[in-house]
């Protein structure tokens, strides 16, 4: 339910996004809640589906301290998730997500769809979160470099493959979501603080 973020050293830009600079500027790791509204996630699926119980829940996480409150919709736990439509996760978020965000720290929005993200950042999400690395939706890393917020980038696959050596598929996954970034224009330190920062990926996200 409450991961923390390890610690990078501020790059350069960082003064330019309130977020990342308030969170960064702190001799502390910062404290991610994660708020599954969803039906089918491993660690919490149901619980919350509700807006009440989705607020209190999240209520809940800022009182024991969390610095960020990440909101995902959609289920992405390995192997086995269920892809759903934009239209079903917006139903889903929208009794939800502004009071998230009225509770005053830090909202991400967990998605990988880019209409999604663009809905959730108009509603007053400061963070996106793409459990694909922007390399699923063509037009998200587009959204994310137009609107200057910063952007959690976390590795995924397919399938289960035990004969790779999954240190270098994540950084070769790594290094294509960097890649996809500057090319839309993405700054580099700020992706690049991301990244290092890695918002590490929740224990319990689903």
């Amino acid at each position: 339910m409450i991961a923390t973020t390890s610690r990078p050293a501020p790059v350069a830009n960082s003064s330019d996004h309130p977020v990342l600079r308030s969170l960064l500027s702190r001799p502390y790791p910062a404290v991610m809640g994660v708020l599954n509204v969803t039906p089918d996630s491993f660690s919490d699926g149901g619980q919350f589906m509700t807006p009440d119980r989705a607020l209190a829940q999240a209520r809940r996480m800022v009182a024991d301290g969390a610095d960020i409150i990440d909101v995902g919709a959609e289920s992405t736990r390995p192997y086995g998730s269920q892809p759903i439509s934009a239209d079903e996760e917006l139903k889903r978020l929208k009794p939800v997500l502004a009071s998230v965000v009225s509770l005053g720290v830090p909202v991400s929005i967990d998605s990988l769809k880019s209409v999604v993200v663009e809905w959730a950042l108009d509603t007053g999400a400061t963070i996106a979160n793409d459990v694909w690395g922007l390399q699923r939706d063509p037009d998200m890393a587009a959204l994310l470099a137009a609107r200057d917020v910063p952007i959690i980038v976390m590795h995924n696959r397919d399938n289960v493959d035990p004969d790779i050596d999954i240190m270098k598929d994540i950084v070769a996954f790594f290094e294509r979501s960097l890649e996809i970034a500057a090319k839309a224009g993405i700054s580099r330190d700020i992706s690049c603080s991301i990244l290092a920062s890695a918002l590490a990926r929740p224990l319990n996200k689903a």
